[in-house]
């Protein structure tokens, strides 16, 4: 990115419409992304919470497939696994029974997990679904940047998620979310395998 603010001239903007899709630039880094079969990688999260003045990190691994499988466990500050398959959702804390909700009886948390899957893998049908936004490409050669910023149509979600940004290369590599100035979540991916 830093060459790109050295030189604008070669970023190119897709501006902000209704449907993310409307642009060929979505759809050509959706395919460029969607060769990926398995993706995985280690976490690390920063949430900022402005109103207690704390700053949290927690540190763990993903897994993610292109069936929409997807796996996250957090290893600090405490144990936690969080696995989307099929039609079920589960959350198990340390060595607890886990939590099993589905479409039907937990929707908010099914669409919030949908979701993020769907931004992780740069899913234009579930990004159109939600949210509206902007693309910035350095060139179209698979390793090239990019950055979208994306904004929830929902109102609620709009209050839970703020502004998405979400960058990367042939892969997702990080993404943040501020819901406002002074609550902000940095997500950052390292260590990243990839099937293709």
């Amino acid at each position: 990115m830093l060459s790109a603010l050295a030189n604008p001239s070669v970023t190119q903007v897709a501006t902000p419409s209704t449907n993310v899709a409307v642009s060929s630039d979505w759809d050509t880094l959706a395919h460029r992304l969607g060769d990926v079969k398995k993706l995985s990688a280690t976490f690390t999260q920063t949430r900022w919470l402005g109103a207690t003045g704390q700053t949290l990190t927690s540190t763990g691994t993903l897994d993610l497939d292109n069936t929409g499988s997807f796996t996250w466990t957090q290893m600090t500050p405490f144990k936690q696994v969080v696995r989307l398959k099929d039609d079920a959702f589960s959350i198990q804390y340390e060595d607890e029974p886990a939590e099993v909700m589905t479409k039907t009886t937990h929707p908010a948390v099914w669409a919030a997990t949908e979701l993020l899957v769907g931004v992780m893998r740069l899913d234009v049908a579930t990004l159109n679904q939600y949210f509206t936004g902007s693309l910035k490409t350095e060139g179209n050669a698979k390793e090239s940047p990019w950055t979208a910023t994306l904004i929830p149509k929902d109102a609620h979600l709009k209050q839970l998620l703020g502004t998405v940004v979400v960058s990367g290369d042939s892969v997702v590599r990080a993404f943040s979310m501020s819901p406002n100035p002074d609550n902000r979540t940095d997500i950052k991916l390292t260590d990243i395998e990839v099937v293709r």
